[in-house]
């Protein structure tokens, strides 16, 4: 009946239905969190290695593609230099999903990374792409009795859960989009 169809926020893929689509600058939420990172740790000036994992989106939330290419083209600089060090590898975008942005697919993700790769090895930096994968994260962590220096921790959304994790030190950053 063409009406015209508005998406905010999420772009509806696999569709011609669209008219128009507003929505925030998802790649500039994951180049705002890297750049955050890139200054915390001192990486213009050569320091590191740090021991970074990525927890990117939902693989079907075009959102999520966008922040994952924001964090990598700050970030992969310094993965290539060796100042950032991926210790399972995992750096595509379909490895380190997390399906429907759930906190409790975030925490096995975690807890599987940390059996697999993290025993003995600090995990200094995770690059989450939201609030509720940051809030899985700190679960996974906890649940998996974590004992190293707690890692510095993304995200965005600013939930009141979450900035009760900024405040406990247990998440270190989030983004407020107004």
């Amino acid at each position: 009946k063409k009406i015209p169809v508005i998406a905010y926020d999420r772009l509806p893929l696999n569709t011609d239905a669209v008219s128009y689509y507003a929505t925030f600058d998802n790649e500039g939420i994951g180049t705002a969190m890297a750049q955050y990172v890139i200054e915390k740790y001192n990486l213009k000036k050569g320091t590191g290695p740090y021991n970074v994992e990525f927890f990117q989106g939902s693989d079907d939330d075009n959102n999520a593609h966008l922040i994952d290419k924001g964090m990598l083209n700050e970030l992969k600089p310094y993965i290539d230099r060796g100042q950032l060090v991926v210790a399972s590898g995992q750096k595509d975008f379909q490895q380190t999903t997390v399906k429907g942005w759930e906190p409790k697919n975030a925490a096995e993700r975690t807890k599987k990374l940390l059996t697999q790769y993290y025993s003995g090895r600090q995990l200094d930096i995770a690059m989450c792409a939201s609030d509720s994968i940051a809030e899985g994260v700190v679960d996974g962590l906890t649940s998996a009795g974590y004992s190293g220096t707690w890692p510095f921790i993304t995200g965005q959304d600013a939930t009141q859960k979450n900035l009760a994790l900024v405040q406990q030190g247990k998440q270190g950053t989030t983004l407020l989009k107004s």
